[in-house]
Formats: C-alpha cells, structure tokens, sequence
C-alpha cells in the first residue's frame, strides 16, 4: 500500500527519467488483500496511538539498542578468548529470519502509530536512526555483533540470503515511516528534526544514498527480470524522499 501510494503520489510531482525508472517498479500485492486493507474502518478510539510510542515502538527500539551494545561486548570477548562464554552465546535477534521479522513487527506499529502526537518528531526520526545503523550494507553493529563464520559454511551464498532478507524488511520500515510522513505534513517535521545524525535533512540524505545504492544494485543484478523485494522497497524510499526533498530543500538550505 505504502509503495502504491507513493507511485500515485509521485507521476503528478516527480518528473524526468528517474521518474519513470522508479514507477516502472510494481508492487506485487494480490487484489484482494490491498482491497481489503484500503477497506478497513478507521478506528475512534486512541487507546494504541496513545501508548504506541511510550509503551511500545520506544521501548522495542531502546532495547535493541542495549542488546546490540551486549552482543558486540560480547563478541569482542569471544574474539580475545577465541570462543563464545558463558550462556546465551550467540546474538540470535541478530539472525536475518528473526531481524527481519522484528522490522516487518516495528512496520506494522509505526503504521498503527501514524496519528501517535509523537509520531512525526520522535517516533520516525528514532526509527530511521535505528535502520541506518543496522543496514546491512556499509559499517554495521550487526555485522560486527555476529559471530564468525564456521569453517565449511558456504559464506558467500549465505551472506547474500541473509543481506536480502534484513534489507527488504528494513526498507519497507523506513517506506511505511516515509509514507506516513508525507500523508500527515509533507515531511516538514522530518526535514528540520534534529537528530544524533544532524539537523534539518540529515537523515534524509543518508537514507537517499542507501537507497539509491540498493536500487541500482538490484538493478544489475536483476537483468529482465527486474528488481526483486529490496529494489521494490528502495524504489518506494525514493519516490517519497524526492518527494519530501523536492518541497523542503529551500526551507533547510540545500
């Protein structure tokens, strides 16, 4: 819904061929399960929305943080001792299956959360924070939270499995974060937040870039066939970034 929208939004605004690059790229969303979304009644009664940020995304996100922070302790004390010690050894959140799954849960709740008051200067900015420093691509606390490979395992083929798998569900994140920004002001919150990452369009820039990176990777490397999860989600990214960057770059500087 979120990448449907954003093409609808973006061939009345959004000119030129990266226009047309970036609505080429379709949603394969069944019929009826998008029917059935665009149908359901919006609900009175603000009891998640609020909740949402204090009780639920905040909490989920915060507490991530903590466990990224033991599990790279923990690896760097495994690398000294050569081995894994004590209890729960392995940083299992960090397996892609199960990352993947805590993105697609933290999609669901930011969407809920879109009419939260403090959705648009606190819950989308902490949420794209957070996806930017676990993106697979670039220097990651994942990546170095993650035991080493063990001799004998098909790195390569795994690796890439796994990159695909937290990508996507971390795209489509920051996609339902974006879109609902749009909907409610345009991004005008978003482009002058400020942020550990920096002020006015930080965040933005920096979520343009891995974007813009995945999409032409997936790109090349889906010939006629087209892109596949990832370069649909980063082409959605797109489009409401263009979007956002397009209305506010003069309010911020650019």
């Amino acid at each position: 819904m979120a990448l449907s929208g954003a093409r609808e939004d973006a061939e009345g605004t959004l000119p030129g061929a990266a226009r047309e690059k970036l609505l080429s790229v379709r949603a394969r969303t069944s019929t009826r399960s998008a029917t059935l979304s665009r149908s359901q009644p919006s609900s009175s009664t603000p009891t998640f929305t609020s909740l949402a940020a204090k009780t639920f995304i905040l909490p989920l996100v915060n507490r991530f943080w903590l466990y990224l922070r033991d599990t790279a302790t923990s690896s760097l004390s495994s690398s000294r001792s050569g081995s894994y010690g004590g209890g729960a050894a392995a940083p299992v959140l960090l397996e892609p299956i199960l990352l993947g799954r805590f993105l697609a849960t933290l999609a669901v709740l930011v969407h809920a959360a879109r009419h939260s008051l403090a959705f648009l200067a606190v819950v989308v900015p902490e949420v794209i924070t957070f996806v930017l420093a676990i993106k697979p691509s670039g220097p990651s606390a994942v990546r170095a939270a993650r035991p080493h490979p063990r001799a004998g395992d098909d790195i390569d083929d795994e690796s890439g499995l796994d990159e695909d798998l937290v990508t996507s569900a971390a795209l489509e994140l920051v996609l339902v974060a974006l879109d609902a920004t749009v909907q409610l002001d345009g991004g005008r919150t978003l482009m002058s937040s400020s942020t550990a990452n920096g002020g006015g369009g930080a965040l933005v820039v920096d979520v343009k870039e891995w974007a813009e990176e995945v999409f032409e990777r997936e790109e090349r490397r889906g010939g006629r066939d087209g892109v596949g999860r990832a370069g649909r989600a980063a082409a959605g990214v797109l489009l409401r970034v263009e979007e956002v960057s397009a209305k506010w770059r003069l309010s911020v500087g650019w």
